[in-house]
């Protein structure tokens, strides 16, 4: 029924958790595959530890060659309906994870998504997201608040992601998720939300990525995921405003993004590069005139930017 692939890297405090929580399924129900990215902890030796005693539990070791990669091979070794990724830190509802199976055998052909709610988990709190029981179509997703940053919010058709060469893009270490998550909506024909609370998000890991300062990298990817879906929607024919809104967002990101050391020079360089490439393939988004002020202007750009984020937090208090 289902594949959950966990991509590990040095997760030897938390996968045991992550895998427990997937082993509360049927066997029969779910395949477990680990991808072993590299890691220089214990993380191999409990993966396989477990392996040993679950039929259901496939390892498999790389060399590091990040997050991206590690979840695509767990999708060439998939074999089930549907897939699931889960973040090695994190864990499933045993309950809520059950029902949504049960919904699974029930659904229509052209249902290619569901998505579902989460808990978010904090040192001294959990904060509940929860969705409707709904149907609706991608494009509406994709146009709305309604859409999910994270891969984990949703779980995936094989068969859509296979079929329409739907991978993590490797070497782009932020945004990941986002450029999966709209690429597989742009493929989609229906999307079936559930009012369940399947995921845990785990936010009291203080060494994963959201926590740390970031590299050029990091902030850099933002754009190159943008002009990456833009190429993909290209070559799959997918009309390009149906990612209007989501390059946009990822816009944004990148002028809202503060977590780097990077130089204004530089962060300019890299935005006239890649908006030139952007225009090229979307000629629409030179219709938005705070993009077209940080090209010509990336200081007073910046500070658009971050007086409009001082007006959004004074209004929100």
């Amino acid at each position: 029924m289902i594949s959950i692939v966990i991509a590990a890297y040095n997760a030897a405090p938390f996968i045991g958790i992550c895998i427990n929580s997937c082993l509360s399924l049927m066997e029969a129900e779910a395949e477990i595959i680990v991808i072993n990215d590299g890691s220089t902890d214990n993380t191999l030796t409990i993966c396989n530890q477990m392996a040993s005693r679950h039929s259901n539990i496939f390892v498999f070791s790389q060399d590091n060659q990040g997050v991206s990669a590690a979840r695509n091979e767990g999708l060439l070794r998939a074999h089930n309906e549907w897939v699931l990724f889960m973040d090695a830190d994190d864990w499933l509802n045993k309950r809520d994870m059950e029902f949504l199976i049960t919904n699974l055998r029930q659904l229509g052909e052209a249902i290619d998504i569901c998505t579902f709610g989460y808990n978010t988990i904090l040192q001294d709190k959990i904060i509940e997201h929860r969705e409707q029981d709904r149907v609706c179509a991608p494009i509406e997703i994709l146009n709305s608040a309604s859409f999910k940053l994270a891969s984990w919010n949703y779980v995936f058709r094989r068969t859509l992601l296979i079929n329409n060469d739907i991978n993590f893009p490797e070497g782009v270490i932020c945004t990941e998720d986002q450029n999966f998550n709209i690429k597989a909506l742009c493929q989609a024909r229906v999307v079936q939300s559930f009012n369940l609370i399947v995921y845990n998000y785990n936010c009291t890991n203080i060494y994963s990525a959201s926590h740390k300062k970031h590299s050029e990298a990091w902030i850099k990817s933002r754009l190159l995921s943008a002009n990456n879906i833009l190429s993909y929607c290209i070559l799959h024919d997918v009309p390009l405003l149906n990612v209007y809104a989501q390059v946009k967002r990822l816009y944004e990101s990148y002028m809202n993004d503060l977590t780097t050391d990077i130089s204004v020079k530089e962060r300019a360089s890299f935005f006239i590069s890649e908006y030139n490439k952007t225009v090229s393939y979307l000629p629409e988004i030179k219709n938005i005139r705070k993009f077209r002020l940080c090209y010509y202007n990336m200081w007073l750009g910046l500070l658009l930017f971050k007086i409009h984020k001082i007006i959004v937090y004074i209004k929100n208090r």
